[in-house]
């Protein structure tokens, strides 16, 4: 017996809304001026990469891709952008010739360094001034002794410090062939969000193919914090470890830049998507409910690795003496707050996001009582 099918009268075709994919905030440029048989973007999957483009083993640009490459975990890619130009005068076009050809490969520079020739106090503070104003992070090691002089204003960490740079990071490394900065950039932007409490600290962490600096005194050592700078040194005369893992603006740390920078990228995405899956988005309560749960996914996400966490604060007066803020807090303003001029422009309120940073511990007192 043959069936008429229903497809005969009612035809379904199935789309889904377009979804935009969002930024990947996880590949990193270093900019050299070294011989190749390239110009321009070379993007690289190893260190062989590196050789099989016309660089020598013994380069600078080598040694950066290999030290890169030897972090774990870290991008399974990063891209090399070759000029003529070493001047300090050009590093400025250099760094937007560099990101527009990342953006038409389809990558977004986000991680920033400097090799060989390039690789000048100069040329970082041309390069740390453009990247304040992008979505970027730049990492910047210089052998300066000034920088472990505490009444040294003139250095290169003090420079950065003054400006009040959340993008940029000084490393004090006096191996002016090592790599540190690419080491720990490498590292985090290596960290996977989508895990349970995948975030890290880049203090304590160990940097591979780069020397340890074994001369460090505590003079040293308090000349490079003050300045917001970084060393990798021994600790204990024996335990390499990455310190501080500092931005050079204060209160601002490597991991926590990052980490936000991910977090609004994913949220910013999440919400826009929220328009494109959806006919549309209805300019009531529960318009903003479908965006307010996009948010919420993100937030919760966020939490789930580690970039946010509860807080406890102290509460006179409660049994406990304190009380337990959530990781995050999601409020809409009240829609009967909207203007005539806001529902004519179709500006909802705006969303309010409280997050509380989860953060890292990296320092404690221990008080010992010997009870005889």
């Amino acid at each position: 017996m043959s069936v008429i099918p229903l497809s005969q009268d009612v035809t379904i075709n199935l789309t889904r809304g377009a979804i935009y994919p969002g930024l990947d905030l996880s590949f990193a440029i270093g900019l050299t001026s070294e011989a190749a048989t390239h110009t321009g973007l070379l993007v690289v999957t190893s260190a062989n990469d590196v050789i099989d483009a016309g660089y020598a083993a013994n380069s600078a640009t080598y040694r950066a891709a290999a030290t890169f490459f030897a972090q774990s975990p870290r991008p399974q890619k990063f891209g090399i952008f070759r000029t003529d130009s070493a001047g300090a005068s050009d590093i400025g076009s250099v760094v937007t010739a560099a990101a527009t050809e990342a953006a038409n490969a389809g990558e977004i520079g986000y991680g920033w360094f400097l090799i060989g020739a390039l690789r000048t106090d100069e040329n970082a503070k041309i390069v740390a001034a453009m990247v304040e104003s992008m979505t970027a992070v730049f990492m910047y090691a210089s052998g300066s002794p000034e920088i472990l002089d505490s009444d040294e204003v003139d250095d290169v960490a003090t420079a950065f410090k003054d400006a009040g740079y959340t993008r940029s990071a000084v490393v004090y490394h006096a191996q002016g062939t090592d790599y540190p900065e690419v080491s720990i950039l490498a590292r985090l932007l290596g960290v996977d969000y989508s895990g349970i409490n995948t975030t890290i600290t880049a203090k304590f962490k160990a940097l591979p193919n780069v020397t340890v600096q074994r001369q460090i005194s505590m003079g040293d050592l308090t000349a490079i914090e003050n300045k917001r700078a970084n060393v990798y040194a021994l600790v204990g005369g024996r335990i390499p470890g990455f310190r501080q893992g500092t931005m050079a603006a204060p209160s601002w740390f490597m991991d926590a830049m990052v980490n936000l920078d991910n977090f609004v990228e994913e949220l910013r995405t999440e919400l826009y998507n929220v328009f494109t899956k959806n006919s549309k988005v209805p300019y009531t309560v529960d318009g903003q409910v479908m965006l307010a749960n996009a948010a919420s996914k993100i937030c919760g996400r966020y939490t789930t690795n580690g970039t946010f966490a509860e807080r406890f604060e102290a509460a006179e007066g409660t049994l406990e003496g304190y009380v337990v803020q959530p990781a995050t807090d999601i409020q809409f303003q009240p829609i009967w707050t909207a203007t005539d001029a806001d529902r004519a422009d179709r500006q909802i309120p705006p969303l309010m996001i409280t997050c509380y940073e989860a953060g890292a511990i990296h320092k404690l007192t221990v008080n010992v009582t010997d009870i005889i």
